[in-house]
């Protein structure tokens, strides 16, 4: 049996205790995948979360999760669906001609900076003053390992990490960070739910951007010796990375089915890719999504009031 690249540490307190699990509000962690423009679904269940005060004390996003997790940590609800999705009508900032003028496959500073500054901006204050605590994955491209970052009061840092924790290797280009190449997230912690569960939170919420049994298929990436030559530890992760994230879903699922974690996912079957343009099916993830968050608050609310209240501000 070939090794595993996804390893669960024997330290971990849900193998200790193997109880169903009892959600305390202190030690609740909500996890954010990434996936693109497939992260339509992930704004509308943040959306319900909002819109039914859902908060957690612990909060950490992967490339779209992170970018998405910013609203949501400012208070903001229709921002990102405004930002990611509604401004597809202004302006296609995914396509190869952006990729062609060194801003990428996805012009993220657009998306990012650009096009939010100047119809919904972030509410930093917002941001910054609330309690709970925000982490956006990054790939370091020397080391070929995941980074956490926190920042709370800068917010050029803020969006700078976003940024790098959203730059799809190859497709768009290199974010630097205090000096160090960085790429997306995704690479080396697509689903950081055991990262979440070794930081305490050991009560946890998932919200993934695939159907339930989805597995990456291997593939031949053969990258041509040119791409990433630079950076061999994160071209190894990345014709790696199907591998990685098909243990990381095993282990979501595992936890799942002994009532270990709870785990918001699409239950439509998926028709939406990382770079999916089409606004009408962005429009239907997104209120799939919604119906899901208020269906997964309709169902859990009742046996934890006050749940999500305690971490508001």
């Amino acid at each position: 049996m070939s090794e595993k690249l996804f390893c669960k540490s024997k330290k971990n307190p849900l193998f200790a205790n193997q109880n169903a699990l009892n959600m305390n509000t202190d030690k609740s962690g909500l996890v954010l995948e990434g996936g693109g423009l497939r992260g339509a679904f992930t704004i509308g269940v943040l959306d319900a979360f909002m819109e039914g005060n859902l908060f957690f004390p612990y909060a950490i996003g992967v490339s779209a999760g992170a970018i998405n997790g910013l609203s949501y940590i400012a208070r903001q609800p229709k921002r990102a669906f405004h930002c990611n999705i509604l401004s597809l009508k202004e302006h296609a900032y995914v396509g190869i001609g952006h990729f062609l003028k060194g801003k990428g496959y996805i012009d993220l500073e657009w998306l990012i900076r650009t096009y939010p500054e100047q119809t919904f901006p972030l509410d930093f204050r917002t941001y910054s003053a609330s309690r709970e605590r925000f982490v956006m994955v990054t790939s370091n491209c020397l080391t070929g390992e995941a980074e956490y970052f926190e920042e709370k009061s800068d917010k050029d840092r803020v969006l700078d990490i976003c940024e790098a924790s959203g730059s799809l290797p190859v497709m768009c280009p290199v974010k630097h960070l205090d000096g160090i190449p960085m790429t997306d997230g995704g690479v080396c912690d697509s689903i950081p739910l055991l990262h979440t569960i070794n930081e305490g939170y050991i009560d946890n919420v998932v919200i993934l951007t695939r159907n339930k049994g989805y597995r990456k298929p291997q593939r031949d990436f053969n990258l041509p010796a040119f791409l990433l030559r630079k950076y061999p530890e994160i071209r190894r992760k990345l014709i790696l990375r199907y591998k990685l994230y098909n243990e990381q879903l095993d282990y979501v699922e595992e936890l799942e089915s002994k009532g270990k974690v709870r785990v918001i996912r699409p239950q439509k079957r998926m028709n939406v890719t990382r770079t999916t343009t089409d606004i009408r099916k962005l429009e239907r993830l997104y209120w799939e999504g919604l119906e899901e968050g208020r269906r997964f608050i309709e169902e859990n609310r009742q046996g934890h009031q006050g749940w999500g209240d305690k971490s508001l501000l």
